[in-house]
């Protein structure tokens, strides 16, 4: 059966708009703008995950990219407190990584109604591009836990009247994964980062909201895993930009998220990351041995840096770092330690 990704249902069948919680017009603009940022992108590569995979329903693979991207989207947005958004891309993870896991079965429904979700998912972006609160989708959510059920007898609990009351995360859980193990730099930036002398006390970090620093961390935490395997895969074929890309995309998840949370030196050094990751990504840059080391530098400074937060110590920026990338950015050779 042939399905239309944009296919409406009848408008007879269109259940009534809920009504808009008085939290929905509490958005922070700031955060909002930022988690667009990435939604946009988001939105645009599940589409194409979402076509590619209802031609080949056994890729694995596809369901795996596309459950990471919701888990993504649903981090963000948790993070922006945009909670329409948060508790279906919520669902949606819930059902992909059932998917994944070959825990669901999968009928002519699945790709109608997730193509639905996706538009809906869509067009709560519109929404926020256009100053404009988006409504929950109590409908969809509905649809695929019934769809769980179905398949499986069983679904994760959750209370989408309720997302305020879903349990907080506990990052100092000892089952929490180990960031890797990062050798102590001897160069100037580490330095400060021992002591936190910090001029203007950017290295401060006690005026962060601790909720969004929870879920920054709850990402954090992969995406320093993702990144150091990407890396060590990359540097032993430089010529497979598709890593290179994966790169980019990691780092730029985790600068939103710094950003929203408030870390700008994760931030920062993100930033600069990304754009390089980006030119290596398009050819416009090749990599050598001094961009290599680089680059292991700056992700064993990101673990440093996601640790300092975790435990609320000092995190100054990585000033020396960001010269060096911006100096291969500009086409001058790596500078060496």
């Amino acid at each position: 059966t042939e399905v239309l990704a944009n296919e409406e249902p009848a408008a007879a069948e269109q259940p009534p708009l809920p009504e808009m919680s008085e939290s929905d017009d509490d958005m922070d603009e700031e955060l909002a703008e930022i988690f667009l940022e990435e939604a946009r992108d988001l939105i645009d590569s599940t589409a194409e995950a979402l076509q590619s995979w209802s031609e080949n329903t056994g890729n694995l693979d596809i369901l795996r990219l596309l459950q990471r991207d919701l888990h993504t989207l649903k981090g963000g947005a948790r993070l922006a407190d945009i909670p329409a958004v948060g508790d279906l891309s919520h669902e949606l993870e819930n059902l992909f990584e059932g998917l994944t896991e070959q825990r669901l079965s999968i009928n002519d429904e699945l790709s109608d109604l997730l193509f639905r979700c996706h538009d809906r998912l869509a067009g709560m972006v519109e929404n926020l591009e256009a100053k404009e609160p988006p409504r929950p989708a109590p409908d969809l959510i509905g649809e695929i836990q019934a769809y769980i059920d179905s398949a499986t007898g069983t679904r994760p609990v959750t209370n989408v009247a309720s997302p305020e009351e879903e349990a907080e995360p506990d990052f100092n859980d000892e089952e929490q994964a180990p960031l890797p193990e990062v050798e102590e730099p001897v160069d100037s930036d580490s330095e400060t980062a021992e002591t936190g002398e910090v001029e203007d006390g950017v290295a401060d970090l006690s005026h962060l909201d601790p909720e969004l620093v929870g879920i920054f961390l709850e990402e954090a935490y992969d995406l320093i895993n993702s990144t150091g395997s990407a890396l060590h895969t990359w540097t032993e074929d430089p010529s497979d930009r598709s890593i290179a890309a994966e790169l980019q995309r990691d780092v730029h998840t985790l600068k939103g998220g710094a950003r929203m949370a408030g870390v700008e030196a994760i931030g920062d050094l993100t930033h600069v990351l990304e754009d390089l990751f980006e030119k290596v990504a398009e050819g416009q840059l090749e990599a050598s041995d001094a961009m290599n080391d680089l680059l292991f530098a700056c992700h064993d400074r990101l673990a440093q840096m996601v640790e300092q937060v975790a435990t609320q110590k000092p995190c100054p920026p990585a000033e020396e770092l960001v010269a060096r990338v911006q100096s291969i950015l500009r086409g001058e050779s790596a500078p060496s330690d």
